[in-house]
């Protein structure tokens, strides 16, 4: 079979087409390697900051008798204490935050503790906030 100019430009360009498809394929699995590292990496450094604030969190704010361990909260439980409104508020919000986002927790646990020591003075008044 004999190929004219018009064909033979065709296979050209197509051959051309091919070549750059493989390398935009290649650079596409090199990008997609690198992705998948750095989102492994993230991870990895996301577990380690909520690691230290949770190390920091609990030299800062459980230390003092303000913040009570989980444990402490199933002990209660499991005593048949009765709980009042707040504490079984508390206990809903932990649930709620739990289900949302269980890695916040540490983070809201915090946030509340700093707003009761910014809020609650000595002998445990309620101080004004102006």
């Amino acid at each position: 079979p004999v190929v004219d100019e018009e064909e033979f430009a065709l296979v050209r360009t197509l051959k051309g087409k091919k070549t750059a498809y493989r390398e935009a394929f290649e650079n596409l699995k090199m990008v997609k390697s690198e992705v998948e590292y750095l989102n492994k990496m993230t991870e990895q450094a996301r577990a380690k900051l909520v690691m230290h604030f949770d190390a920091w969190y609990k030299s800062v704010y459980e230390d003092d008798g303000l913040g009570a361990t989980d444990d402490a909260n199933d002990n209660q439980e499991q005593d048949g204490e009765v709980m009042d409104d707040g504490e079984k508020f508390d206990r809903l919000e932990v649930e709620r935050v739990m289900a949302e986002d269980p890695e916040s927790l540490a983070y809201h646990k915090a946030a509340k503790n700093v707003f009761r020591k910014a809020t609650v003075g000595a002998k445990g008044k309620t101080k004004r906030i102006n």
